[in-house]
């Protein structure tokens, strides 16, 4: 037997890879059974031919006996005359048993050799069989195969043909198609752009409408703007004449001083003796600033109850109150505490607004603010009274702005000594700067 690979005819039916693969376990798992049969068949034969070796080396081993016994007596003669007739018989019966025995050994032998030879060739003859059968097996495989893949070498060929045909027509439809929509996206945006062109230009037009709209009120505002800019001038001009006027009929004026600790230098404030009476003698505008939101209101209380017993005369005031969740201050004029205010909200709202940034009391501040702001200076209202009084009014805190005469000192200062002392800044005004400013801020 060589050792060349048998290919046996499968009969498999031919997929596009290989073969089916049920196919192939099934033929291998009987080809694998019939030969676990030769082998049990072959396995079978060997042993029934070892046992029959063993019997005839054991029948040969018992000849040999046999004839050793044979030769040893065979080699010394014995004369028969001097035997006896029984001792001659048991030689003549030993001899037949001997022969008999030899002949039914060899028979054996015969046999046995005869049994394996038959074996051995039928064994053989089938081995041979098989031998020829997987030869003309493998041969139908290698024709099988061979025609599978010259088939599918013709299908491959007539499929790459068909897709290499179906590949060009859809190319040219696919530029056909890519023409007709290059050709409907140029229409499309021709379209488009006609339409964006035109209503752009609309959109310009009208634009162009609006601006001039706009400009025809624009120079409708200008023109009102100028009315009011040219009658606000002469408003300005006489304003201003009559601050000359009234700085020349005063004289230079020495600015209000302060001390630390908020405590009033002495000489500025009215000692206890000093009253006011009809309206004559001298006003003093006083800052109060408390450490409490609601103190400014509640001083502004106690000073009213003081105005009544005439402890104290009050011309003018304004609470200034800032809460803590509040980002501007609460500002009000305290009107009708005796009488007409000294002051007027142009006054409270020029200076609350210089202080704090916000116009207050319905105060008209426009174009002319800022000349008013401008002499503030004049009546002892200074950048350093102000920059004080902003830095010390924050968040939490209240102040009272005051215009009084005739404080009786110790009986005002009782009337606040039951909680925390307010702390005091104050600029003090003479009878000639009180008449003074009712006519600068006087209303219109």
């Amino acid at each position: 037997m060589t050792g060349e690979i048998l290919h046996l005819r499968t009969g498999f039916d031919s997929t596009w890879r290989g073969f089916r693969r049920g196919q192939v376990r099934r033929y291998v798992q009987d080809i694998e059974t019939e030969l676990e049969l030769v082998v049990a068949d072959r396995d079978a034969m060997v042993e029934s031919l070892d046992r029959v070796v063993a019997e005839l080396e054991s029948a040969r081993g018992e000849n040999r006996e046999l004839r050793q016994r044979l030769d040893r007596v065979c080699r010394t003669p014995i004369d028969l005359a001097g035997t006896s007739e029984r001792l001659r018989h048991m030689v003549e019966l030993a001899s037949d048993e001997a022969a008999e025995i030899t002949g039914r050994a060899r028979a054996a032998a015969e046999r046995s050799w005869s049994v394996i030879r038959d074996a051995e060739a039928a064994h053989r003859r089938r081995h041979e069989w098989l031998i020829a059968d997987l030869k003309a097996q493998r041969e139908q495989a290698e024709t099988a195969h061979r025609a599978s893949l010259r088939r599918t070498h013709e299908v491959l060929a007539v499929l790459t043909a068909q897709a290499e045909k179906r590949r060009h027509e859809l190319d040219v439809r696919a530029e056909r198609l890519r023409e007709q929509i290059k050709l409907d996206f140029d229409l499309a945006m021709s379209v488009r752009r006609s339409e964006a062109v035109r209503a752009h230009a609309e959109d310009e037009r009208a634009a162009r409408e609006h601006a001039r709209r706009i400009v025809l009120a624009a120079e409708e505002r200008v023109s009102v703007l100028m009315g009011h800019h040219d009658r606000v001038s002469a408003s300005l001009r006489s304003v201003g004449q009559a601050l000359a006027g009234a700085h020349t009929a005063l004289g230079p004026i020495t600015p209000a001083g302060r001390s630390a600790g908020g405590r009033p230098p002495a000489g500025l404030v009215p000692d206890r003796t000093q009253r006011h009476a009809g309206g004559g003698g001298m006003a003093t505008l006083t800052i109060w600033r408390f450490d409490s939101a609601v103190g400014a209101d509640d001083a502004a209380k106690q000073l009213a109850d003081l105005a009544k017993r005439e402890v104290i005369e009050i011309h003018d005031a304004a609470v200034v109150s800032w809460p803590l969740d509040r980002k501007k201050p609460k500002i009000r004029q305290v009107r009708d505490l005796r009488g007409r205010a000294a002051l007027t909200g142009a006054f409270w709202g020029t200076l609350l607004g210089l202080l704090f940034l916000v116009p207050v009391l319905g105060a008209a501040v426009g174009a002319a603010t800022g000349a008013l702001t401008a002499n503030l200076g004049d009546f002892g209202i200074d950048d350093d009274l102000v920059k004080e009084t902003r830095d010390k009014v924050t968040p939490g805190t209240s102040a009272l702005f005051l215009l009084s005469s005739g404080a009786v000192i110790d009986k005002v200062r009782d009337a606040f000594s039951g909680g925390t002392p307010p702390e005091l800044l104050y600029t003090n005004l003479s009878t000639e700067q009180e008449k003074v400013l009712r006519e600068v801020f006087a209303d219109d």
